[in-house]
This record gives C-alpha cells, sequence and structure tokens, in this order.
C-alpha cells in the first residue's frame, strides 16, 4: 500500500478546518509523492494560519506573541518556533500549511517540498510571476502533494463553459469582471501608507526575518499583521488578496488554464513605488483575441462599455438584468440574484437548454498536484501582470510560453524581482 497522503484525503483535511479551499474537480487526479500520513504537520504563519489543524505537531511565526497565543490553545505535544526552518528539518513533519504574508509563499513552500514534505498554500499563491514559475517547477520535480486555499466564485461559471465551447457568440470573447458585481476585489480596503514615520521594532518580532527576500525597510505597524497586503514588498493589495477566489475557475472554463495574456494594459492613477494604490480597469487580451477586463469596482465602469455586459463576441452577448424591478438584490458583496438576457434573446434560450459541456482546461489528464499548481499560478498571474502593467504605467507585452515580459525591463525586474540574500527559489 502506497504511504502518500492522498490529494482527496489532503483537501478534505482542509475543508474539515473550515478554511476556503478549491482547486478544479477536473484537476484533482492521482497523489503525489510526498510525505506519508504517519508524520505530523506544522504551520507557518499564525494569523489566519491560528485556526488551520489543531493536530499540528508545530507553529511558527516571527512574532513570539502569536506564537504564544497560538500554544495556548493547542496540545502539550505542540511546539513553537519563529524561524519556520527549524519545522523544515524536522524529519517527523510531513506536512507545512503555509498561511504567511505572500512575499513568503514560494521560498517556504518549495523548501518544504525539498526536504520532502507535503504543502498547502493559501492564496494568492505567489506575488511574482518568477515565484510562481518556481513553484510550479518545484511540484513537478519533487512530486508532493498541493493545496491551495481559494474558493469557487467567479460569476456563472458553467454559462461560460458553455459559451466558451459552443462558440454561439462567436469569437473572440471579451469577458467583464467587475468590483461592482460579485468581484469584491476590496482594491479600497487594502492601501499602503505613504510617507510613514519609523517605529521602533517591538522586541517580540523578528524584524529582518519577516521582511526576508524583501528590502529590510524601516519598520512601522502598518506593514505587518493584515495591512501588510498594501506593500508591493508583501502582496498586491485588495486584487491579489481576491483574485484568488474572484477569477478562481475562469481560465480552465475558456480554456485557458496553461497559458497567460500577451497584451496588458492597466489604467489607473500612477502607482507608488512602495505602497499599493488603487486602479481602475486592465484590459488583459490573449494572442487568440479573447480579452479579460477586470474593473476594480472603486470607481464608475470607466472602460467604455456597458456595465450590465458580462460576456461578449462578434454574433452576441449575456448581459445582466440588474435594472428591472426584482432582480438588483445583490448584497454590498454583489452576491444576490443575478438574472442573465442575452442579445439576440434566443442566445440565452439556447444556453439554457445545452447540456453542460466538458471542461475545455488542457491540464486535464496532468497529475492532480501539478495540474492544480499550475492553475494557482496561472490564475494568479492574472493579477500580478495587472499590478506589473499598473506599476510601469504603461502597456506590457508578456510571452505565455517563457513567462518574460517583452522588451520591457523594467516591467521585467518587477515580474521577476532579486530577492534579498540569502533568500531565492
Amino acid at each position: 500500500m502506497s504511504t502518500s497522503l492522498s490529494r482527496r484525503k489532503f483537501l478534505g483535511g482542509v475543508a474539515a478546518m473550515g478554511t476556503c479551499t478549491f482547486i478544479p474537480r477536473h484537476l484533482v487526479g492521482a497523489p503525489g509523492k510526498g510525505a506519508g500520513p504517519q508524520r505530523g504537520s506544522a504551520i507557518c504563519g499564525l494569523g489566519r494560519g491560528g485556526g488551520f489543524d489543531r493536530s499540528a505537531l508545530a507553529v511558527c511565526d516571527p512574532d513570539q506573541n502569536r506564537v504564544k497565543a497560538s500554544l495556548a490553545g493547542r496540545p502539550g505535544a505542540c511546539k513553537g518556533y519563529t524561524d519556520f526552518r527549524e519545522i523544515i528539518d524536522r524529519e517527523d513533519i510531513g506536512k507545512v500549511w503555509v498561511v504567511t504574508p505572500p512575499h513568503w509563499h514560494a521560498i517556504i513552500s518549495i523548501m518544504a517540498m525539498k526536504a520532502g514534505k507535503d504543502v498547502f498554500c493559501e492564496k494568492p499563491l505567489t506575488r511574482t510571476i518568477g515565484e510562481g514559475k518556481a513553484f510550479v517547477e518545484a511540484v513537478r520535480r519533487y512530486g508532493c502533494d498541493f493545496g491551495y486555499g481559494a474558493s469557487h466564485e467567479t460569476p456563472h461559471p458553467r454559462m461560460l463553459r458553455k459559451v466558451a465551447v459552443s462558440g454561439i457568440l462567436g469569437t473572440p470573447l471579451t469577458i467583464y469582471i467587475r468590483g461592482s458585481r460579485r468581484a469584491n476585489f476590496k482594491v479600497g480596503g487594502w492601501r499602503g501608507m505613504v510617507n510613514q514615520v519609523p517605529q521602533p521594532v517591538p522586541p517580540t518580532l523578528d524584524w529582518n526575518l519577516y521582511c526576508g527576500p524583501s528590502p529590510l525597510k524601516p519598520y512601522h505597524q502598518h506593514r505587518t499583521h493584515g495591512s501588510f497586503r498594501g506593500y508591493w514588498d508583501y502582496d498586491g493589495g485588495g486584487l491579489t488578496d481576491m483574485a484568488g477566489h474572484v477569477l478562481n475557475d475562469l481560465l480552465d472554463n475558456i480554456g485557458k488554464d496553461d497559458t497567460s495574456p500577451s497584451e496588458i494594459e492597466t489604467i489607473g492613477p500612477p502607482a507608488h513605488d512602495d505602497a499599493v494604490g488603487i486602479f481602475d480597469y486592465s484590459r488583459l487580451r490573449w494572442a487568440d483575441g479573447t480579452v479579460l477586463v477586470i474593473d476594480s469596482g472603486v470607481v464608475p465602469p470607466s472602460d467604455g462599455a456597458d456595465p450590465d455586459i458580462f460576456v461578449e463576441g462578434p454574433k452576441g452577448r449575456l448581459r445582466f438584468m440588474s435594472d428591472l424591478p426584482g432582480f438588483n438584490t445583490r448584497d454590498a458583496h454583489g452576491r444576490g440574484d443575478e438574472v442573465l438576457t442575452s442579445d439576440p434573446p434566443r442566445i440565452i434560450d439556447e444556453l439554457r437548454r445545452m447540456p453542460d459541456p466538458p471542461n475545455p482546461s488542457p491540464l486535464v489528464g496532468l497529475p492532480g498536484p501539478l495540474a492544480g499548481v499550475i492553475h494557482a499560478h496561472r490564475t494568479i498571474s492574472l493579477a500580478n501582470l495587472l499590478n506589473t502593467s499598473l506599476r510601469v504605467g504603461r502597456k506590457i507585452r508578456f510571452d505565455p510560453v517563457a513567462e518574460e515580459v517583452i522588451g520591457d525591463e523594467e516591467a521585467n525586474r518587477l515580474a521577476n524581482p532579486t530577492f534579498r540574500e540569502p533568500w531565492h527559489v
């Protein structure tokens, strides 16, 4: 009997902890070659991670206060650490939950895989394109099991799949994901502070280790514990916080979760070099002409399109009926009853009669862990490319095979940054 921790059991265990975990069902396949179930687990990052896996053998955070608080509610056998490398070195640890700020996700996960451990990584998978490439290669090389913390929230995925597979709207398609409609990107909420006045580092916090691969900048409490999302050094704002959820099953439903857009243009105020701000919208275009419009929802739709359009092509469009009485019942997060209509009207009736087609994802057939990490990487790449275009203030061209920005050295440095020594992926 194989001692590998089955992928289904691994993901099921995540769900049992009450955390949001979703990799499309068609990508859940054979287990990898990771750690056996006889070994225990460890948690790195005790913000949200403090609620994970009550049977963990070890917990870790550079903030000693969080370590102490987490240990207080755990069995006596659980040991606390401030340096995750001590967890990596433990042979009795077989699974690592990576629930740190995103600038640590790839490094800790890859080190754990290299040591023969399975990994659950919270969203966003990575902060940069280069980190995502390294993450995929590590799963391919070490054959571990992999779980990813994201949920299934792309609006109307089955209808989008029918549109993509049937060609009923023609090609190329343009898809609109708006922050004002079931796509709360939290762009206005997770913003960084500019002109910070440095503060003393708390004696219980290892600030050097917290910063890790990112520049060692003066300490300010706003750069830590939740509000870290507002700084490019650690994350990419509300967009990367939520894109893993909102866009999670978009690419596989249009058959593009093994590739990336080739042109990205983001419109918004000039980006600060340290603090994340806002953007208005972005147009991401694939080589075949397919376009994804991501609207932040911070300002009224400014891309020039009808704000009720969901998807359109040369032969028609699908729209939300939010302008009719009884249908505009969404809550503050854009959730609620949304009825689709079409132009011409016959299209929506044909789509409703159409059986669900096979999922067009090109990742079907790959081992589950590898398919899952490719899917997660290509999904968060949408947000990372959007942010790269925003930060340089211009349209960028991207090679989806080499995963490099074309002809723009500044943008490519942002997509593949150099880490502070001694860290690397």
